[in-house]
């Protein structure tokens, strides 16, 4: 369903997209997205002021043009969660309320987010691709089905797998945030968020891809499940404790070591009855910066 959506959104300005007559339009229309997005910043006075001005943006379009806008922001979002979410975690949560605002107006651009974010980050399905010899016609298909990407050089080289979770680490962290926002009519909320838990416990192996997509997705929207689900959210938590950390240890991994270390912490200290850092933001910015 989400897949098929982005399809025909893709197909529907697929003409647009690369007709030269429409050139200084969309680079218009982009120059603007790309402001919007870049002026988010962690208040509350600043989230309205940004959903507003992109909504209105939007309701200004007709198409193929409101489905041009609509994907790139989507996009632009994503990318945000390379350039800034990875680095400054909190920002995530920023993001994801103007994301949820966007999408609770124009359920469409919800959609878009969640099947643009399925496909860069496997993770946020969640999948697992395993690898395994003969299975696939080169190593460079398997890298491909995982989101692997090759940096601009002249080596042509895939990014090294930490690179790799680094990406998908930032990419967890806004998926989290997104579903976790408190809003009337989320059309992604906590029935997604179960969902994806309760599918990577059991339809995922405990490796070091899985267990930084689940710490981080723990990281930021545990809190907000425990207080929606309660009991059923500790029951979850047990099972994490008593078989998917176990079986990460299991496999004496040093670059698994960390993850695990920081999910028992996590555990030990009921972080998932604290708010994360970052999702209680003041209503406006008291210091001399509008940024996080």
């Amino acid at each position: 369903m989400l897949a098929e959506t982005l399809a025909q959104a893709r197909a529907t300005v697929a003409e647009y997209q690369s007709h030269p007559s429409a050139k200084i339009e969309r680079r218009k229309l982009t120059n603007a997205i790309v402001v919007h997005i870049q002026q988010i910043a962690a208040t509350k006075e600043q989230i309205n002021k940004k959903s507003r001005d992109i909504l209105t943006l939007l309701v200004q379009l007709q198409e193929p043009q409101k489905t041009f806008a609509l994907l790139s922001i989507a996009k632009k979002m994503l990318s945000q969660c390379d350039v800034q979410v990875a680095k400054l975690n909190r920002y995530a949560f920023a993001l994801a309320e103007v994301a949820v605002r966007i999408a609770c107006d124009v359920p469409r651009f919800g959609a878009l987010l969640v099947a643009l974010t399925h496909e860069v980050c496997v993770n946020a399905v969640p999948k697992y691709y395993p690898f395994v010899q003969g299975r696939y016609a080169s190593d460079g298909e398997y890298y491909d089905l995982m989101g692997y990407v090759k940096p601009d050089d002249s080596t042509g080289a895939y990014e090294t797998t930490d690179a790799y979770v680094d990406r998908m680490t930032g990419f967890m962290l806004f998926y989290a945030a997104f579903l976790q926002v408190d809003a009337p009519n989320h059309p992604h909320g906590m029935d997604a968020a179960w969902r994806w838990l309760a599918r990577l416990l059991n339809r995922c192996p405990p490796n070091r891809h899985t267990a930084v997509a689940l710490d981080s997705f723990l990281k930021i929207a545990g809190y907000r499940m425990h207080q929606h689900y309660r009991g059923q959210f500790m029951k979850v938590l047990e099972l994490v404790h008593g078989e998917f950390i176990p079986k990460l240890d299991a496999k004496d991994d040093p670059d698994i070591r960390p993850v695990s270390s920081r999910m028992k912490t996590y555990l030990h200290e009921h972080s998932y009855a604290k708010p994360p850092e970052g999702r209680e933001m003041p209503v406006t910015d008291t210091s001399t910066t509008t940024t996080c």
